[in-house]
């Protein structure tokens, strides 16, 4: 059974048991369904994933370069058909080759952290700028979810392979439910909300790391704990992190990375199907993909000495969404502009003013 197979197979058996009742002592329970839909928002990251395949498909070139046969060399339609799916039937894209100006992470070191601060702060700059720096002190989008979800915590959920993104995510990542590699996260208990969730969580934190190292978490555990939280909990906003596809470029891997992206795409196929399925109940439901960076021209590395790692792509459907398939963006677009998008799907106020503060992808919206 292929690695996507096994992730759908693990997430379709998990939808039978009924959450915990209100009844519940609070230290275990996850709150009941609310008398009035809530906007409900899905950010997915795919940890450096290029443009090229997403919107090109398999590169020729390393293709030959890594020896692929020509059955394997696929448009990206066949890749990712979900994703395209998503940007054909029911939504838009940034940052295609020859469709407006590019979408970036702002740097200057394309690397995961910087790449994850940007995206949950809504700023384009950071003091920063490699994956060992200490939890951020600034509140994030995050935070402000979390605080105005009516003292329900469990309604803001970060789920992530890298354990690293907890660092990013929030200042106060105790007022929400986070569960970032095997072990990670100080709130990871309250995804215990029932046997098949603790069942989940447990089978992640016995896994190996590969194709990650020290506490990662592969991405079909993640995928699964994340689809259980997302059908039975229905979160306010629950952000998904998948690294495999990173994990395998970094050995340097271009088949199993193009595994990673198909097993991706099929996770992605599947929250957006619950997302239409909210929105059938009620719910204003929206789905953002993006990438954290891309990478450099071997492939295999990314950061400072790999200027063009830095350019990045969104996908976006769902309420509030009206444009369609692939968007020319007016201006330079950069991963800062995604917290402030979601601001307004969410109907936030804006965050405090500063210099280098995104800006809402207006694009996206067409006429509101």
């Amino acid at each position: 059974m292929s690695l996507a197979a096994t992730t759908l197979a693990l997430a379709s058996c998990l939808v039978s048991e009924p959450a915990l009742t209100p009844e519940t002592p609070a230290a275990e329970r996850i709150r009941a369904e609310p008398a009035r839909p809530h906007p409900v928002v899905v950010l997915v990251a795919l940890d450096g994933v290029r443009w090229q395949e997403v919107f090109l498909g398999v590169d020729p070139a390393l293709s030959r370069r890594f020896r692929l046969p020509a059955n394997e060399v696929v448009s990206a339609e066949e890749l990712m058909p979900n994703l395209h799916r998503i940007i054909d039937d029911e939504g838009a894209a940034l940052g295609a080759p020859g469709a407006g100006a590019p979408m970036v992470a702002s740097g200057p070191n394309f690397v995961s952290l910087p790449g994850y601060l940007e995206l949950f702060r809504g700023r384009r700059h950071s003091p920063c700028t490699k994956n060992d720096c200490l939890p951020t002190e600034d509140l994030t989008l995050v935070d402000e979810v979390a605080q105005r979800a009516g003292g329900w915590a469990t309604e803001v959920s970060v789920i992530a392979s890298w354990a690293g993104i907890s660092k990013a995510a929030a200042r106060h990542p105790e007022r929400l439910v986070v569960s970032t590699g095997r072990h990670g996260g100080p709130t990871r208990h309250f995804l215990r909300y029932d046997t098949t969730a603790a069942r989940l969580l447990d089978a992640g934190a016995r896994s190996s790391a590969y194709p990650g190292h020290g506490d990662y978490r592969p991405d079909r555990y993640t995928s699964a704990i994340a689809l259980r939280y997302l059908e039975t909990q229905t979160p306010r906003f629950l952000f998904v992190g998948l690294g495999d596809s990173d994990a395998y470029a970094h050995h340097g891997l271009y088949r199993d990375y193009l595994t990673g992206l198909r097993n991706a795409d099929a996770t992605i196929g599947e929250i957006d199907r619950v997302l239409s399925e909210l929105r059938a109940r009620g719910y204003p439901a929206t789905l953002l993909v993006t990438a954290d960076h891309g990478r450099g021209k071997r492939f295999a590395g990314h950061g400072a000495v790999a200027p063009e790692s830095a350019r990045v792509w969104l996908v976006a459907s769902g309420s509030g969404i009206t444009a369609r398939r692939e968007v020319a963006a007016p201006k330079l677009r950069r991963l800062a502009d995604v917290a402030p998008t979601i601001r307004s799907l969410m109907r936030l106020p804006p965050a405090e003013p500063a210099v280098d503060q995104g800006e809402v992808l207006s694009e996206l919206f067409g006429q509101r």
